[in-house]
């Protein structure tokens, strides 16, 4: 088996596999492209990379705008700002006209850990399937180069934590306790 790596970081990786391949693709980032790792495709193809900066709404917008002219783009952020602060850029720009834009929220669940609850995000999911024609996905063990070459023709959200950090407290029990069985099922209320 192969070594284990971030999801977002195999995001990254297959990023610039689909930009090589495909003339269409392009990459737009609000400003976290260390951390969503879309600075490989910044480094490897710098004019296939958009920085928005600090504005998950805009970075949506443009990259409606960018779909108009038949690019395929891949918008890049945390969980909670892609899928939060940026959901009705989401629902209205894209979703209505049904664009072909791909969301990458990466930083998802509480696995951030020390970034604290306003980046800690599990409700992204409910939030992106609850719109008509949306595909919602979550990924661990991936070719997702090959997974995301072949979902170029819709809307998606695409979800990745950040395994490789240090784990704390719940978390670090949950994940445990999922690379341990075969199959764990957590409930959990909130309150």
């Amino acid at each position: 088996m192969a070594d284990k790596i971030a999801t977002r970081q195999a995001y990254g990786e297959a990023l610039i596999e689909l930009v090589e391949k495909n003339d269409k693709v392009v990459v737009l980032d609000a400003d976290l492209a260390n951390a969503t790792q879309t600075c490989k495709v910044a480094k490897a193809h710098p004019e296939k990379f958009y920085n928005c900066g600090i504005a998950e709404a805009n970075m949506v917008d443009i990259a409606a705008g960018m779909s108009t002219m038949g690019l395929i783009p891949y918008c890049s952020s945390f969980a909670m700002f892609a899928a939060g602060r940026a959901y009705e850029q989401i629902r209205n720009s894209i979703a209505y006209p049904h664009f072909n834009v791909k969301i990458c929220a990466t930083h998802a669940g509480v696995s951030v850990g020390e970034d604290g609850g306003s980046h800690q995000c599990i409700e992204d999911l409910a939030l992106m399937r609850a719109i008509p024609g949306m595909t919602a996905t979550m990924y661990s063990l991936l070719s997702l180069a090959e997974f995301l070459g072949r979902s170029l023709g819709g809307m998606v959200q695409y979800r990745t934590e950040i395994p490789e950090k240090k784990k704390y407290g719940f978390a670090f029990l949950v994940y445990m306790l999922y690379e341990t069985v075969d199959l764990f099922l957590l409930w959990l209320q909130m309150i």
